[in-house]
Parts: C-alpha cells; structure tokens; sequence
C-alpha cells in the first residue's frame, strides 16, 4: 500500500478521484458531487472566531464572543481561488445571527495562513476548534455565543471503487462514522 498526502483544493480532489487518480479525499462536504462519487462525514466540530490577541474583544476576559460584536469586522477567509464555495457559509451563518453582512478583506488557501494573518493584526477568522492545538502566538480563539456553527469533514470516494486497500479503507470510515452521521451523502 502506498499513501501519499497531498494538499488539493476541493473542486481539484473531486476531479482526481472522478478520473481515479485519487482513491480517497477529506474534504469539507458539498451539496452535490460528481456522478459516481460519494462522502461520508468524519469529524463535526465547533467553530470559533479567531482573534488577534490584542483585539478588543480577545483582551476583556470573555469566554465568548457574541455575533454581533462582529458586525465592524474584516474577515480571513480559509477558501481555495478554485472554490465556489468554502468557509465562506459558515461566516454567513454568524453573521445572519449577528444581522450583519460580514466584510471579507482577504481570502487564504488554509486555516493555518487565516491564523497567521490574525496574529498579524489583518482581521478576524472563523476557525474550526481544533485549530486552537496549533498554539499560534498571538491568536486568542473563542466561541461564538448564542451561534452554534458547526464544519463537518468528509472522506469522499469512488461508489464502485475497486482496489482492494482503498475499499477496506472506506469500510473503516464507514465504521467509525457510522455512529455520527446518519448515511453518507451523494
């Protein structure tokens, strides 16, 4: 068995594994994939609003941020050039619970770039909460209160896959995700 991990942007995952080039890709889920290939969520997990760490609202000791004390903010958008979509909706979502349209000022290839630039004092980010291991000097991370704003990731493969490590590989995400999610998407 070879494993390679290559970063790709999403639409670019979707066309390697449609082309079989690619047997499996995690990914951030999508209304629809191409025909043939299908997505089963692993990981679900809170977002958090990433802050410089002498921004106003990191610096008076909350616990959290309301939405609406985002409305003045310039945001970091993690989103591939090639995406239609990305972290953008969940950044929409915050601010339709803040009645704000949120202002985005620079769009990044990753969440570790997004990181970055608010410990650079650029603007503020929406992160998924496993981004405070990172230990990132001068970003303070906090939840979004009364927004319960969620990034699901997905491994998304070929239905008729037939190589026999990269189905036994499916199998056990099937198994693992089975208890979180209720089927696989399509």
């Amino acid at each position: 068995v070879d494993i390679r991990v290559q970063e790709l942007a999403t639409p670019r995952q979707l066309d390697e594994l449609a082309a079989g080039r690619l047997d499996v890709g995690l990914l951030r889920p999508r209304p629809h994939y191409p025909v043939g290939i299908m997505a089963i969520r692993v990981l679900r997990e809170a977002l958090m609003i990433a802050l410089p760490q002498g921004h106003p609202l990191a610096t008076r000791g909350a616990r959290s941020v309301r939405a609406t004390a985002l409305a003045e903010e310039e945001f970091v958008v993690p989103q591939f050039e090639e995406e239609e979509s990305g972290f953008q909706e969940q950044i929409a979502e915050i601010g339709r619970h803040g009645a704000f349209a949120p202002r985005v000022v620079h769009r990044v290839r990753g969440f570790v770039s997004a990181a970055s630039l608010v410990a650079a004092g650029v603007g503020v980010a929406v992160v998924p909460a496993s981004l405070r291991c990172l230990q990132l000097p001068g970003v303070v991370y906090l939840p979004v209160a009364g927004a319960a704003v969620s990034a699901d990731l997905a491994a998304a493969f070929r239905r008729d896959e037939r190589a026999k490590a990269a189905r036994a590989l499916i199998e056990q995400v099937r198994k693992a995700a089975r208890p979180a999610a209720s089927g696989a998407s399509t």
